[in-house]
């Protein structure tokens, strides 16, 4: 260690002491600095003389250093189906809402997750904050459950977590026999709208 300090303030004394023009002390300085940073790091064992994997220069990444919790992509919990099933999907951290009127006119939403008819929102994503990159709602009746009638879908953009306003969406309606899509993107200045209405007969 001595010897790397003894080094760099010759090489600085030799610079300021023969180099006349400004911004060849400059590069030169400059130059040192990161030969030195290398010599540094080889001399302390942090890196296998690859000089693009020395964790010493400050602007290389190494290659051990784990990515941030925030660019992780957890895994989405597995929705339930049944006699009727509403699954909204979307890609980032902002918060989305599925919102689904059931035949008694009952809504069933984040404030009022499990009907008198026995739908359920089981999952609600994104509520606290910037917690999945691929949420999902999902409102579903179990089978032999959900009641003949018309149901009404709506989304709701709750609140911005991402850098990102607009938000595309996918809406899938499962009922009896049949399969329904719906695509779209959202904005936080958008009312709460409207997506589907459609009939259930058991």
């Amino acid at each position: 260690m001595r010897f790397l300090n003894f080094f760099v303030y010759f090489c600085i004394k030799f610079v300021m002491k023969y180099s006349i023009d400004f911004l060849m002390r400059l590069l030169l300085l400059l130059l040192l600095g990161l030969i030195f940073a290398v010599v540094y790091c080889c001399f302390l064992n942090r890196c296998n003389f690859d000089f693009c994997k020395c964790s010493a220069l400050p602007f290389v990444i190494p290659s051990n250093v784990e990515p941030f919790d925030n660019d992780r992509v957890e895994p989405a919990p597995e929705p339930s189906t049944g006699d009727v099933q509403i699954l909204l999907e979307w890609n980032n951290y902002n918060d989305l809402d599925l919102h689904c009127v059931d035949p008694s006119g009952e809504e069933i939403y984040f404030s009022n997750r499990v009907s008198r008819t026995g739908g359920q929102l089981e999952i609600d994503m994104n509520a606290g904050g910037r917690e999945n990159r691929n949420p999902i709602e999902n409102i579903y009746w179990q089978t032999g459950q959900a009641p003949s009638g018309t149901y009404r879908i709506y989304i709701n953009y709750y609140d911005k977590h991402d850098v990102t306003d607009e938000t595309p969406y996918k809406i899938t309606i499962i009922y009896g026999s049949k399969e329904e899509i719906f695509r779209g993107t959202i904005r936080s200045t958008d009312p709460k709208r409207h997506i589907h209405t459609f009939s259930f007969n058991r």
